[in-house]
């Protein structure tokens, strides 16, 4: 059974961040603009409650995103912020190839990702409107929504690790080894509690910095599509965004490490 220790794995991904906050913060420079300008276009073209056609305009950021986060991977787990020339002209050569295919393919795959996460969504939400009227059959609907939902909650949590697959594409994992190494449910825990570890400090900073931007321009969220409000929120969420994908990619990426070479990651970024 994979498994890592969560709590480490958070404290060692925290703690990257925070160590290499400057190079970070130049590399994150151009994706939070341009999730901010897709943000922005999203609000002035009301299609903020169509997630499909939000995911569509979003498609430049989550690009960007890709490329950032694959970079930080390998320079997290490899160091190999430039190549390093081992004084053969072929292996490195090779080596370059390698890292360019890596890369490449990290950030597709992450782009891919985001935009099947965007469409499920989208999908699940008009199911959902559907869904909303009464049942023709004589079954319980309470009895019903309740089997709905745990067989949903199974499926969601048996699939949580599909949704991380980008980072051991990028670190040259095979993704049949990642799915073999990863086949028991119980590493979707492991990855699971990394996550929300990471995703619920920081969407509760979003929320409170959200709360301050609302106190500071004195709406409560109207004033058109392109409002004082609506045009900080979209800097603070691009901010936040692009923060929250970081870290969580450092963390449970600390994990795919372990579970798959079966080494921590700093030992494996020694070798």
């Amino acid at each position: 059974m994979a498994s890592f220790d969560f709590i480490e794995a958070t404290n060692k991904g925290y703690s990257y961040a925070w160590t290499n906050r400057a190079v970070i913060t130049k590399l994150g420079l151009y994706p939070v603009l341009v999730k901010f300008v897709c943000l922005v276009c999203v609000s002035a073209f009301g299609y903020e409650d169509n997630l499909l056609r939000s995911g569509l305009l979003m498609i430049p950021s989550y690009f960007l995103e890709g490329w950032l986060i694959a970079h930080l991977l390998r320079m997290a787990f490899y160091s190999d912020i430039g190549v390093n020339l081992s004084g053969d002209p072929s292996r490195d050569e090779r080596a370059l190839q390698d890292k360019s295919k890596d890369l490449l393919a990290g950030t597709i795959v992450y782009v891919l990702l985001r935009l099947i996460g965007m469409a499920l969504v989208g999908s699940l939400g008009v199911d959902g409107a559907a869904m909303s009227k009464p049942p023709e059959t004589e079954q319980d609907p309470s009895v019903f929504m309740f089997i709905s939902a745990m067989m949903v909650l199974m499926l969601f949590f048996w699939m949580f690790r599909i949704y991380f697959i980008y980072i051991p594409v990028t670190l040259g994992y095979s993704m049949r080894e990642y799915f073999m190494k990863l086949a028991g449910m119980a590493s979707s825990f492991y990855i699971l509690a990394a996550w929300m570890l990471c995703f619920l400090p920081l969407m509760l900073l979003t929320i409170l910095g959200f709360d301050v931007i609302k106190s500071l321009t004195m709406v409560d969220g109207g004033g058109g599509p392109l409002s004082l409000f609506k045009f900080l929120s979209h800097g603070w969420r691009a901010v936040m965004e692009v923060i929250t994908e970081v870290i969580t990619t450092l963390v449970i990426g600390q994990g795919v490490v372990v579970m798959m070479s079966g080494q921590s990651a700093d030992d494996n970024r020694r070798g």
